[in-house]
């Protein structure tokens, strides 16, 4: 009997060293080179609790394989939270976790690289104001401090203040040497980046120091997903230069500029189609709403109203269908553009509206059938 438990302890314990081995370890195929890691906007992560570990995981992996794949640096195209400064979970029925949460899910994930790789992280409009940069507050440098990660001691090499004149890691410089590349110079960069922004770091990479140096720009928004720059953006920032500004101000004036890198817009593609081709991936369509706008969905809304409800004046149906297809057409052209993540955002339903009951119930009801019609 003893023979039996000790075997079976024995296997036990081998199964779980086994069990321990990684499966797959990433190798360079030239031990020469190095790596950077781009990590893209993690705010779907870090607003649903659910989500946060997995953003985790990735930055432990980044962790693990700083040796391995020799990792420079990694950078992280900003959008850290959905939400900047928001105690209400839900709100606007983004998120289910406040913004002081998600923030501390940001922190706790970029936890697993301090003290151990000097990465990067540029702010997005999510970053700042409200919900979506109304203004230029943002929660970013209390919890991404200049003294937060010991790696950026000696990397740092130039900070500019922030729009209310505190230096920041919103807009900083850092630099790298590589036996391949030689020096690099990363230039971080705010969302909207004020003209103070531009202009410190258009003098900073046009210093004699830097005119070897290859310079990478990482700032949330520079560049659509169709390949175009945006002249302008739909945000209430003041003094701020979107898209194609940067691109004239900083990055076609400055030769040494080689790569800039960003987050914020992207199209979730199916590429497994014949030819090559690739095609927008139909999680929702505007043929669901049968035109863009949803007219039709809310005529058709309307007439079950009545069918359902004779004793409702036709007057008050036709206020009901007016301010639904105010809540529908938002969501028409979610359907229409497909929302990425595989999964449609439910729109936010106004309140205050006349017959509120009545109204609510038929707006669930026609979101409700469009979900189902697409979303499984």
């Amino acid at each position: 009997m003893r023979k039996t438990i000790f075997l079976f302890a024995l296997l036990a314990g081998t199964l779980s060293l086994q069990a321990q081995n990684y499966p797959l370890r990433a190798r360079l195929s030239d031990p020469n080179s190095f790596s950077v890691i781009v990590i893209p906007d993690p705010q779907s992560y870090t607003k649903f609790a659910a989500n946060q570990p997995l953003f985790e995981l990735q930055t432990a992996w980044i962790a693990r394989e700083i040796d391995s794949l020799r990792i420079l640096t990694a950078l992280c195209t900003g959008d850290l939270v959905e939400q900047n400064e928001t105690a209400i979970p839900l709100a606007f029925r983004k998120t289910d976790q406040t913004s002081a949460e998600q923030w501390r899910a940001a922190s706790r994930a970029f936890e697993r690289l301090d003290n151990k790789l000097p990465y990067v992280v540029c702010t997005g409009n999510h970053d700042y104001g409200y919900t979506k940069s109304e203004n230029r507050l943002s929660r970013f440098p209390d919890y991404f401090p200049m003294t937060r990660n010991e790696c950026w001691r000696h990397k740092i090499v130039s900070v500019c203040n922030n729009a209310h004149g505190i230096p920041t890691l919103e807009n900083a410089a850092y630099e790298f040497h590589t036996d391949t590349w030689g020096d690099l110079l990363v230039v971080s960069l705010e969302f909207a980046p004020r003209d103070e922004a531009i202009e410190w770091a258009r003098k900073l990479v046009a210093e004699p120091r830097y005119a070897n140096t290859r310079v990478i720009l990482l700032t949330h928004s520079f560049i659509a997903w169709k390949g175009n720059r945006k002249k302008t953006e739909p945000y209430e920032l003041t003094d701020a230069n979107y898209q194609q500004a940067i691109w004239d101000k900083l990055v076609y004036p400055s030769s040494n500029i080689r790569l800039v890198i960003c987050g914020h817009d992207g199209l979730l593609r199916d590429g497994r189609l014949p030819h090559g081709q690739e095609r927008r991936r139909q999680i929702g369509r505007a043929d669901d709403v049968q035109r863009p706008d949803g007219r039709r969905t809310v005529a058709r809304q309307r007439r079950r109203l009545l069918a359902a409800h004779p004793g409702i004046p036709a007057r008050r149906t036709d206020r009901i269908g007016a301010d639904l297809l105010a809540d529908v057409r938002p969501f028409a052209r979610h359907l229409r553009q497909g929302v990425a993540h595989g999964r449609l955002r439910p729109i936010h339903l106004r309140h205050g509206i006349t017959d509120r009951l009545k109204r609510t119930s038929v707006a669930q009801q026609l979101i409700l059938g469009l979900w189902q019609k697409r979303l499984y």
